[in-house]
């Protein structure tokens, strides 16, 4: 029972934080926060969505020299948290930077319809 109500608020605050994250995009619309997003929301359900793919098939990797098929899965892992890891700093210097916007760069100039004095000489 304990587990289940752990694994409940896991997806609450994953939720949590995937509004707050997709909120703050949505008003600023800062380009940092589509890639937080990425770091945070997509990668981890990809990387579950891989770890129960190798969970699946796990006795069928052969082993690779001196290599176990437990060290090849645990190496992957670690291989996505690094992926993480990097889409995160890249989301984070984005918005340190923060000039990028995803709000089109407009131009505005007053135009006036009144004529223009004459230049004095």
């Amino acid at each position: 029972m304990l587990i289940w109500g752990l694994a409940i608020l896991d997806i609450l605050a994953f939720g949590g934080v995937a509004a707050a994250l997709g909120w703050k995009l949505y008003t600023t619309r800062d380009r940092g926060f589509l890639w937080l997003i990425v770091a945070v929301v997509v990668w981890p359900i990809t990387q579950i969505g891989l770890s129960l793919a190798y969970g699946l098939w796990v006795d069928t990797i052969p082993e690779i020299g001196t290599l176990a098929p437990g060290e090849i899965v645990s190496g992957a892992l670690y291989i996505f948290d690094l992926v993480q890891r990097s889409l995160l700093i890249v989301g984070i210097l984005m918005l340190y930077r923060g000039s990028t916007s995803l709000k089109p760069k407009t131009d505005v100039t007053t135009v006036s319809l009144e004529p223009s004095p004459e230049p004095s000489t």
